[in-house]
């Protein structure tokens, strides 16, 4: 303790002295290393937030004021997501050891530098708030009291810090630390977690993971526009149809390969797409294919190139459902395996008793494979708002191998022709709907009774379907395509609409008082997905 000069006193410890007393102790502590730079730039970020009377919490975009590399981020500016400011409350909100997790590249340690510079800026320097920072690849701390300075240490050097409660440690994907009262915010993704064997101490602590989202189209182009403005949009939305909504390939990994071959733009998509492609070679045979959807962690580095963690909506990041990153992706694996998946994936349904993440996603390639083989019939029955209502029960007769084509919007609908083609969306968290049958079908997967469509968004898509186009007494069809053990007691789903500003997670949803005149033509119907049935 005399490092601190504090004397050696029997009983004195330094869970003993308020914040602003801890914030003196530390200012009187000399780093022995260096500084680096962009590890400076949060303290200079935050200062200069503070000195201006602004925060970065409404801010989609905050930058260095002097242009300097920020720490993680690899340039001067950071884009600053939805989910952050909704993750930053919860995480604070909590005051206790969490993880923030989620698919490779899409900005977990990015996060951890947001909550960083936030939190030093809206601290008050009589009682400022204090962070230690300990980045990837070393024991070293960076000590961050709020506006006032910075300093740096070993865990060793700052260890009796670490016992207080008021002091928070934001970890970045290292397992070298060591458990204590101090709240430990860890960012890692599910592959770091599997390969540093340091996590399962923190793992038997560990009361709270959240989950942190892909990008969607919208945060990518809406960054692309600001900070990879040489990067074509419509390049960028190709590398994004085929690997789904991870930035640091999307996005850096892109613009690195796009000065490089500015007039290949098949080149860059290619670079892009190798560590996928890799994964997929891997992939050896369909019961390899059911370890990576199990989460098997001896194929963890495959299964975390090709499946990304959705979080469900309502459930405040806390639980998610495991999708493919991409419909191209999908695609690849499918061909591979076409026969032989479809038979592994009836088997493995029919054994599995619990539904879990994993199963969601078994069920969900079983459901695309019958769609694109079809030739088969399905159980169907209408939904009806009124339940008194008598229900019209059908069998509906899929067509055997439909042309195919995909869209990434509900606009793209439009430009279709009535002809009867399955339609995919190019990523798989598309509103309302999974597929398509053109011209008057939609398909929603689902694996639970409840599930709202949001009302504006289904508007949107029936909209464009071409069979409303092109007649006022045609009627579209819902179908909610579900596994036997929930077809029976299925119901009609009530839409819902979004609160204004608010999001679309269901917590931030309502019923909808009105279900428009354009919702007048659509039915529900429940489509059962039976894994007996045999295929041509």
């Amino acid at each position: 303790m005399d490092k601190y000069n504090i004397p050696e006193e029997a009983g004195v410890s330094l869970t003993e002295f308020d914040i602003q007393d801890i914030a003196k102790i530390l200012k009187h502590y000399r780093t022995t290393p260096t500084l680096r730079d962009d590890y400076t730039a949060i303290f200079d970020m935050a200062c200069d937030y503070k000195a201006r009377g602004e925060t970065s919490s409404d801010e989609d975009f905050i930058r260095h004021p002097d242009g300097k590399e920020i720490a993680v981020v690899g340039m001067s500016t950071l884009y600053v997501r939805k989910s952050y400011r909704k993750l930053y409350k919860q995480v604070f909100a909590q005051q206790s050891h969490c993880m923030i997790t989620g698919s490779s590249g899409i900005g977990l340690s990015c996060f951890l530098v947001y909550m960083a510079i936030r939190r030093l800026a809206e601290s008050d320097d009589e009682e400022p708030a204090i962070i230690f920072f300990l980045p990837k690849g070393t024991s070293n701390y960076y000590c961050f009291c709020g506006t006032l300075f910075q300093c740096m240490g070993s865990s060793e050097d700052f260890q009796p810090f670490f016992d207080r409660p008021d002091i928070w440690r934001f970890v970045d994907g290292n397992s070298g630390f060591r458990l204590s009262k101090s709240p430990i915010v860890v960012a890692a993704s599910p592959r770091t977690v599997s390969e540093e064997t340091g996590f399962k101490t923190f793992d038997k602590v560990l009361r709270i993971i959240y989950h942190m989202a892909p990008w969607s189209q919208h945060e990518l182009e809406t960054c692309r526009n600001i900070i990879f403005p040489t990067l074509e949009n419509e390049l960028m939305l190709k590398i994004f149809d085929k690997v789904g909504g991870v930035p640091r390939v999307v996005l850096w990994q892109a613009s690195k390969w796009h000065k490089e071959y500015p007039n290949n733009s098949e080149m860059v998509m290619d670079e892009c797409f190798l560590r996928i492609e890799s994964a997929i070679r891997q992939i050896r045979s369909a019961v390899d294919l059911m370890h990576c959807l199990g989460e098997d962690p001896n194929f963890v580095f495959i299964s975390s190139q090709l499946i990304h963690f959705w979080p469900i909506p309502g459930k405040k990041f806390r639980k998610v459902q495991r999708r493919w990153a991409s419909n191209h992706i999908m695609d690849k694996i499918e061909e591979s395996f076409k026969g032989e998946l479809m038979r592994r994936m009836k088997t493995e349904l029919a054994t599995r008793t619990s539904w879990d993440e994993s199963k969601g996603t078994l069920f969900e390639t079983f459901v695309s494979l019958t769609l694109r083989s079809g030739g088969i019939t399905l159980r169907a029955r209408e939904l009806n708002e009124d339940r008194d209502k008598e229900q019209r029960k059908e069998r509906i007769a899929l067509p055997a191998n439909p042309p195919i084509q995909y869209i990434r919007i509900p606009a793209n609908l439009a430009d279709l022709s009535s002809r009867e083609q399955l339609i995919i969306p190019t990523v798989p968290n598309f509103p309302v709907a999974d597929f398509f049958l053109m011209p008057d079908t939609i398909f929603q997967v689902m694996t639970s009774i409840e599930h709202p469509p949001l009302r504006n968004e289904l508007i949107q898509i029936v909209e464009n379907m071409p069979a409303y186009r092109d007649s006022k007494k045609s009627k579209i069809r819902l179908y909610f395509v579900v596994p036997q053990q929930i077809f029976a007691t299925f119901e009609y789903q009530k839409y819902r609409v979004t609160k204004k500003n608010k999001g679309t997670d269901i917590d931030s949803t309502e019923l909808a008082k009105n279900k428009s005149k354009v919702l007048n033509r659509v039915e529900q119907w429940v489509l059962c997905i039976d894994y007996q049935i045999k295929h041509k």
